[in-house]
C-alpha cells in the first residue's frame, strides 16, 4: 500500500551559538515545526562554567513581523520558543529560550530558518552578526535511532512512536469500510470562488491521504461549478446508502449567513450561483444536513463548513497567509489514525468556521483558514508526533489557531483593537 507524504511539518537539526560575552555555548536542537507555526524543540548543550549536560524541551510559537505600515511581512516570520521544560540535569538552571528568524527562500518557495535572534535589554529583537545558525532539514532516512538517542530515551513516547512509524503495521487494511466524501463548493463565486476551489482540493487531498494509508474505500461526490444548488445537495445525500461501519464526511466551502432572529448555532449555506435570486429559498442549514446524515446511521459522521455565520452579503475577510514549510515526510501513525477513523464507537461532529454573528477569514493563496488549520491539526495528530489523539483536541487546536489568526486583521476601520476580527470556530461532538 502506498505511503502518504502529505504531512505538514518540517523537521530540522539546528546548531546555533550567540558568540556573546554572556553566552558562548554551542546548542544542538531537534526541531519540529508544523504548518500552523506550532511545534516543539529539544535542545542539548553543556553549561559553560561546569560542563553540566542539559536537555530542554520547548514549545514553538509563530510571531508575525510587521513592516513600517503595520502590515504583516509575507517573507519573514519569527518562531519563538516558550514553556521550557528541563528534561535532564542535576542542578537548578534557567534555560535559554531562543528566537529564530524564518525567511522565504525564492528558490525552494518555502520559509526556512535563517538567523538566530537576540533580544536586547529593552526587549527588542535584533540580529547580532556574531551569532551563527546552521539548519539541516531531516527526513525519514536521516532521523535514525542513533540520532534520536541524543534527544530522547528509549522509553520516551516520541522515540517509541517514531520507531513504530518506520515499519508498516501488521494490522489489515480497512477495505470493507467506505468513506463517503461530499464536497459542496461555490467555485463560480466572483469573490471567493478561487478560495473555494482550493478548499475543495485540500479536503480531497487530506482524506485521500488517510484512505491510502488505512486502506478503506473512498467515494467522492462533488456539488460545485454549475451544479452548485440546494436541490443537488439534497439529491446527492439521498443517493448515499452507507453501511453501519462506513464514514460520512460532508464539507461545504462558500458563503454562509444567518436568518433574522435565528437562534441556531450553525449557519445556512448560500447555494446560489446567481446572486440576484432569493438567498433564503436557495439555501440549506448545516443542522438540516447534519440531521439527514446522522439518520443514515454510519459509524462516523463529520459535517463541516467554512463560511461566514453573519450577513449573507458580507464576503470572507482576507487575512495574511501563514508560513509554508517543506514537509519532512514522516510516516502516518497507525494508532492515532485508527483511533480517529476506525474506532468502533459511533460518533458525529458538526463544525463550522465562525460563531453566530462572525465572519470567516481566508486568503486567495491558501483558501479558508479554518479549513487550513483543521487539515494541519488532523495531519499533525495523525503523525504520531502528537499523542493521545482525540477529535476534541484536533478541533481545539484548529479553533485556537483560527482565533489567533483572525485577531491579526481588522474587520472595520479605524485600525484599533476593538475593530480586530473575531472568529471563533464552533463545533459539537455527539
Amino acid at each position: 500500500m502506498a505511503q502518504s507524504k502529505t504531512f505538514a511539518q518540517s523537521i530540522f537539526h539546528l546548531k546555533y551559538n550567540y558568540h556573546s560575552e554572556q553566552d558562548t555555548t554551542t546548542y544542538n536542537a531537534f526541531f519540529i515545526l508544523y504548518e500552523d507555526g506550532s511545534g516543539f524543540m529539544r535542545t542539548v548543550y553543556q553549561t559553560p562554567q561546569d560542563k553540566k549536560d542539559m536537555l530542554v524541551e520547548m514549545d514553538l510559537d509563530q510571531e508575525i513581523i510587521r513592516d513600517q505600515n503595520d502590515k504583516p511581512d509575507p517573507n519573514k516570520m519569527y518562531i519563538t520558543t516558550i514553556n521550557p521544560n528541563i528534561i535532564q540535569t542535576d542542578f537548578a538552571q534557567h534555560p535559554d529560550t531562543p528566537v529564530f528568524l524564518f525567511t522565504y527562500n525564492k528558490e525552494t518557495k518555502y520559509m526556512e530558518p535563517s538567523k538566530l535572534v537576540s533580544i536586547d535589554a529593552n526587549g527588542k529583537k535584533c540580529i547580532d552578526p556574531k551569532s551563527t545558525l546552521i539548519a539541516q532539514q531531516l527526513d525519514r532516512k536521516t532521523i535514525t535511532e542513533t540520532y534520536l538517542s541524543n534527544y530522547f530515551s528509549p522509553f520516551d513516547s516520541f522515540y517509541v512512536y517514531f520507531n513504530k512509524m518506520q515499519t508498516r503495521s501488521i494490522l489489515p487494511p480497512a477495505k470493507d469500510i467506505t468513506m463517503h466524501l461530499i464536497i459542496v463548493a461555490g467555485t463560480l463565486d466572483p469573490h471567493i470562488g478561487k478560495e473555494c476551489e482550493m478548499d475543495a482540493k485540500r479536503t480531497i487531498d487530506l482524506y485521500t491521504g488517510i484512505k491510502n494509508y488505512l486502506g478503506f474505500q473512498l467515494k467522492i461526490y462533488t456539488v460545485d461549478s454549475k451544479q452548485f444548488a440546494a436541490n443537488n445537495v439534497l439529491d446527492t445525500l439521498a443517493k448515499i446508502k452507507p453501511n453501519p461501519q462506513d464514514i460520512m464526511v460532508f464539507y461545504y466551502t462558500g458563503h454562509g449567513f444567518r436568518m433574522t432572529d435565528d437562534n441556531h448555532l450553525f449557519p445556512f449555506m448560500d447555494l446560489r450561483i446567481d446572486s440576484t435570486k432569493n438567498h433564503i429559498k436557495s439555501s440549506l442549514s448545516m443542522e438540516k444536513v447534519d440531521s439527514i446524515i446522522r439518520a443514515k446511521n454510519a459509524r462516523l459522521n463529520l459535517v463541516f463548513s467554512d463560511c461566514c455565520n453573519a450577513d449573507v452579503l458580507a464576503p470572507k475577510k482576507v487575512a495574511p497567509a501563514p508560513m509554508k514549510v517543506k514537509s519532512g515526510g514522516v510516516f502516518w501513525n497507525d494508532i492515532n489514525c485508527r483511533n480517529l477513523f476506525l474506532n468502533n464507537n459511533q460518533l458525529s461532529i458538526l463544525a463550522t468556521a465562525a460563531e453566530s454573528g462572525q465572519y470567516a477569514t481566508s486568503n486567495p493563496q491558501f483558501g479558508g483558514f479554518f479549513s487550513f488549520f483543521y487539515k494541519s491539526s488532523l495531519e499533525g495528530f495523525c503523525s504520531g508526533i502528537k499523542f493521545f489523539v482525540t477529535w476534541d483536541l484536533i478541533l481545539q487546536e484548529a479553533q485556537n489557531n483560527t482565533v489567533k489568526l483572525a485577531n491579526r486583521i481588522y474587520c472595520a476601520e479605524p485600525k484599533i483593537p476593538s475593530n480586530k476580527c473575531k472568529q471563533f470556530p464552533n463545533y459539537i461532538i455527539l
